[in-house]
């Protein structure tokens, strides 16, 4: 959870800047790259669309790097753990922590510059707190034993409005998969292992609900012309489930509108080397906003409504999909879990797809996907699933998709990945021992 954008310094012609050379040596040769670097007071200098910014950026003062977090290894409670986390020289993340007397907390850990006007938008010289930037900040929300017993972040923004206005906007991924995750916490006053196990598995397609509703209305002005598409939306089962056609069709159709809707800016961005896709996952309020305004000056000339425009964006994403994965071109081969089939990859296998037999984990179906708590497509996904309370460890619970042994030939190199898959749980402590092996020191 980065907790602020780098910020980015307009200068003008006046602003002294000197020119490094950075020397990028090529593997395998003697032959070398000199990369010349423009800097500023402020930073590293960029010129786009012929305005020269300057990049201040954390991770280039002196307590953003060190070894602190090392410190959470002799921590014997939350509050201690708290205390430590203004001190770490990490990328800013969310800090959770519960102790074996029931305590509970969260915080922001990492480095925090102290300025107090957080921007999205370019800063000048004369409003950038340099001063400020160059000093780890050490006041930072928090949040222990909270009266309702619950904590939950998912990457999301979990501080005030308040907190929010003085830290600014670190990138913060959509709500949707928190909010899913804080109603689950909800439903019950006790969990057990098996419980928080089957939240990480919670596919439901909440999120997409309204899509799917606003598609299915659309759709239903042709009948005749989407009578198969309007049947398997229906069947959608709204989840993320293997066999869901509906749910593909929704998820798509999402994605290509937003592109489509918004591709005027993106074409004039990528004219200056830049794109929409940092901020991306904001843009869902705005499309929807479109869709109940239907402004005609966002509207493509060559459409008469917002519907006709919205269903090509249908019949082209539904087109791509087809051409992608199916042979036949019928929308039953679009099944979520064939469309978002899991595909762990070696990183040698990539380079050398000879090697992916001997290298890759098995094809499987997929479950899940990127809004909701069962995070997971085709190349990305939960790594682990862990649940354990302290002092209980002989209930815990660690579901990882691949073994703990790196080569190919051995019999755990590909062990847990079935159990990860097929979504069964494995315990966290080792079962009957199968092999040892006995170090002796040679006298």
């Amino acid at each position: 959870m980065p907790i602020s954008i780098p910020p980015w310094i307009a200068i003008d012609d006046k602003e002294p800047l000197t020119t490094e050379i950075e020397v990028i040596k090529l593997p395998g040769s003697l032959s070398s790259i000199k990369y010349p670097l423009l800097l500023s007071q402020f930073g590293p200098v960029k010129r786009v669309n012929g305005q020269d910014y300057a990049l201040a950026w954390v991770a280039h003062q002196d307590y953003a790097v060190d070894m602190e977090l090392m410190g959470l290894e002799t921590i014997s409670s939350v509050q201690e753990g708290l205390a430590l986390a203004t001190t770490f020289g990490i990328p800013v993340q969310n800090l959770m922590l519960v102790d074996s007397e029931g305590n509970a907390g969260w915080k922001p850990a990492g480095a925090v510059p102290s300025r107090t006007n957080p921007a999205n938008v370019a800063q000048l010289p004369k409003t950038f707190q340099g001063d400020l930037w160059g000093i780890d900040e050490t006041e930072l929300p928090q949040v222990v034993n909270p009266q309702h017993g619950r904590l939950w972040s998912a990457n999301a923004r979990v501080m005030s409005a308040e907190q929010f206005s003085r830290f600014g906007d670190g990138g913060y991924a959509l709500g949707a998969r928190s909010q899913q995750i804080r109603d689950r916490l909800f439903e019950s006053e006790q969990f057990s292992e098996q419980d928080f196990y089957r939240l990480q598995l919670d596919n439901k397609a909440k999120f997409l609900t309204p899509w799917h509703d606003y598609l299915i209305n659309l759709l239903s002005d042709e009948p005749v012309r989407f009578a198969k598409d309007i049947q398997f939306i229906r069947d959608w089962q709204a989840c993320a489930c293997a066999d869901s056609v509906g749910y593909t069709l929704v998820r798509s159709f999402r994605a290509k509108l937003i592109d489509a809707s918004f591709a005027p800016i993106e074409t004039g961005l990528q004219q200056i080397n830049v794109s929409l896709s940092p901020v991306k996952r904001y843009l869902e309020p705005a499309m929807w906003q479109l869709l109940e305004d239907e402004p005609d000056s966002w509207l493509p000339e060559q459409y008469s409504s917002w519907d006709k425009f919205a269903i090509q964006a249908y019949v082209d994403s539904t087109e791509e999909l087809l051409s992608k994965h199916s042979d036949n071109g019928v929308l039953a081969d679009l099944n979520w879990g064939k469309v978002n089939a899991l595909k762990i990859q070696h990183p040698f296998s990539k380079q050398m797809p000879l090697l992916s037999s001997l290298l890759d984990m098995p094809t499987v179906t997929g479950f899940g996907d990127s809004f909701m708590p069962a995070v997971q497509r085709s190349s990305f996904g939960a790594s682990q699933r862990f649940i354990v309370q302290p002092g209980l460890e002989s209930q815990a619970i660690m579901v990882i998709p691949g073994g703990q042994s790196g080569h190919p030939l051995s019999d755990y190199y590909r062990a847990g990945f079935d159990e990860y898959a097929n979504h069964q749980s494995t315990p966290l402590l080792p079962s009957e021992i199968l092999h040892k092996i006995t170090i002796q020191a040679i006298k």
